[in-house]
């Protein structure tokens, strides 16, 4: 699966990605994903991420994500997905973002 490149300008191409269109390469898992308009993180999806990618979404995704509204099942599932995937310890940073987001 083709991803963008890890940099700010990249930043809108990762959200569209997983949570507002999904990838060509991946629509055959989104039937299996009914609460998801973008890419489901699916672990072919994760797997073939790369430890920086995997950070950089799960900040992008925890930085933008608008702590007025509830959290959709579809930001959840990502960023639990990313948190399992991602190398320990957490970063810090997203230790950090993480404390916003409800129970």
């Amino acid at each position: 699966m083709q991803k963008p490149m890890n940099s700010d300008s990249q930043e809108e191409k990762w959200l569209s990605m997983t949570l507002e269109e999904c990838a060509e390469e991946a629509k055959d898992l989104a039937e299996r994903f009914p609460d998801h308009k973008g890419t489901p993180p699916a672990t072919s999806v994760l797997s073939a991420m790369t430890t920086a990618q995997i950070h950089f979404l799960l900040c992008a995704l925890l930085e933008n994500w608008d702590d007025d509204e509830r959290p959709s099942l579809a930001f959840l599932q990502w960023v639990h997905s990313l948190l399992l995937f991602a190398d320990l310890p957490i970063m810090p940073d997203v230790c950090e973002l993480l404390i916003f987001i409800p129970p």
